[in-house]
Parts: structure tokens; C-alpha cells; sequence
């Protein structure tokens, strides 16, 4: 019975040896898989913090954008209000087209402050794209940046395939962005 017992402590140690063997991988595979994920914490904060600083940017934008609206909307209101003022006085017709002349001028420049101001947020956009500072939109990542900051964006309708063509005809030059972008 004693020798009966001994066979069996050695039958449970070697069971228990094999096992040891068959797991030690398995839990050094899985300790690597998690030293992994978190080296993807740092990029995705950092991610996140472009995030928000675009969205800060977006509303910076919108709020220009719904300013100048504003102000059309009100040279808008004081044309009219001039052209019933030459009515009610009966002012000539070239006295009222000056007035007219004029007002298009200021809603001109209005629609020309808010384009350069787009234009501006873009390069803007577009520069910090750049990751590898050569002043090109050449790389994957740089193309995914750039389309993620654009979709991101209120008010931008974004044709993904015709971007990246675009990119690709220009070599990615900054010059050929904002060809695409006045576009």
C-alpha cells in the first residue's frame, strides 16, 4: 500500500511539472499582449488631444462664420433700408446704384475675410498634418490625419477618394492642398 502511495505523489508531481511546461508560454505570451497595449495609451491621448484642440478650432471658425453672417445680414437690412429711403425721397437712379455699388463691395470683403479666415484654419490644419515637417501630405498617416481633422469639421462636406487623388497628382505639396481645398 506504502509503494502504491508513492507512485501515485510522483504520478501527481509529474502531472504537475507537465502542466507547469504547457502554461509557462501561454502566461508569458499573454503578459506580452498586455505590455502591448499599454505602449497605445500614450498615442491615443495624444490623439485625443489634437482631438480637442481642433474641436476648440472648429468653434472658433463656426463662431467667425455665424459673425459675418450676422453682419451680411445687417448690410443686407440697411441696403434695403437706403433703397426705401431713395424711394420715399425719390433720390436718382445712379445716386441709388452708388449706394447698391457699395453695399456689394462690403459684402464682398465680408465673403473674402471669411474665405481667407477658412483658408487659414485649413493650413493650419494642414501644417500640423505634417509630422515629419517637409511641407507634404506624403504619408499614410499624414493623409488619415488630415481626412480624420477635416471629417471632424462642422460644415465640410469631404470626398475622401477625390483628396487622396488629389494628393497624390500634387506629391502631397502644400501648394496642391490648398489647390483642393480653394477647389
Amino acid at each position: 500500500i506504502l509503494a502504491l502511495a508513492t507512485k501515485f505523489d510522483v504520478f501527481i508531481v509529474v502531472i504537475a511539472a507537465l502542466t507547469g511546461f504547457v502554461l509557462a508560454p501561454i502566461i508569458i505570451w499573454f503578459q506580452l499582449q498586455l505590455e502591448q497595449t499599454g505602449d497605445l495609451q500614450k498615442p491615443l491621448a495624444k490623439l485625443r488631444k489634437k482631438v480637442n484642440k481642433l474641436k476648440g478650432q472648429n468653434d472658433k471658425l463656426h463662431q467667425n462664420v455665424n459673425n459675418l453672417e450676422m453682419k451680411t445680414k445687417g448690410l443686407n437690412k440697411k441696403q434695403n433700408q437706403l433703397q426705401d429711403i431713395a424711394k420715399a425721397q425719390k433720390t436718382n437712379v445712379e445716386t441709388l446704384m452708388s449706394l447698391t455699388k457699395e453695399s456689394q463691395e462690403i459684402s464682398d470683403g465680408i465673403a473674402e475675410a471669411l474665405k481667407a479666415s477658412t483658408t487659414q484654419l485649413f493650413l493650419q490644419i494642414v501644417v500640423d498634418c505634417d509630422e515629419n515637417y517637409n511641407f507634404k501630405i506624403d504619408t499614410e498617416a499624414e493623409v488619415k490625419t488630415l481626412i480624420y481633422r477635416l471629417r471632424a469639421m462642422k460644415g465640410i462636406k469631404l470626398d475622401e477618394q477625390q483628396l487622396r487623388k488629389e494628393l497624390k497628382a500634387s506629391g502631397g505639396s502644400l501648394s496642391g492642398v490648398l489647390k483642393i481645398i480653394n477647389s
